[in-house]
């Protein structure tokens, strides 16, 4: 029976929510030498998304879909790789900084 239920808990899959990315990105910038891993995944997760920081902590708990997920990766990879957050959100975005 125990070995039934750990199965389970494998196949079932996680609900990546804006809270849980934010952290695991924040993670990773932090493994890349960011000076502001948590200031940096949120401002590259609010241009994403096409909103602003504040509504990220209102949609904590959203989850995310696959193509947002997919969008967010490409953004915090170009980040990690040095790439400078202004290149990646664009200068018209200053409400996000």
């Amino acid at each position: 029976m125990k070995a039934r239920n750990q199965r389970l808990v494998i196949e079932r899959e996680t609900i990546w929510t804006i809270g849980k990315v934010l952290d695991a990105a924040k993670s990773f910038l932090s493994n890349h030498d960011s000076l502001s891993p948590r200031l940096e995944a949120e401002q590259l997760m609010a241009f994403t998304l096409k909103t602003e920081r504040v509504d990220l902590y209102l949609q904590f708990d959203r989850p995310l879909s696959q193509p947002e997920r997919e969008a967010y990766k490409v953004n915090i990879r170009a980040r990690a790789g040095g790439k400078p957050i202004q290149h990646i959100i664009g200068e018209d975005r200053k409400s996000v900084v």
